[in-house]
């Protein structure tokens, strides 16, 4: 997955929107976590 990807998945969870998350592996999914703690503005 790109930068893109995460930010944009990260995004929709934050917001609330029911989301789909594709098929990943464990390092995209800490990687999506990562993006939403950092939009939430939770210490990273």
């Amino acid at each position: 997955m790109s930068q893109s990807d995460y930010s944009r998945i990260a995004e929709q969870l934050k917001s609330g929107k029911q989301t789909k998350l594709p098929a990943m592996k464990v390092s995209d999914l800490k990687e999506i976590l990562w993006w939403l703690d950092f939009l939430q503005g939770r210490p990273l």
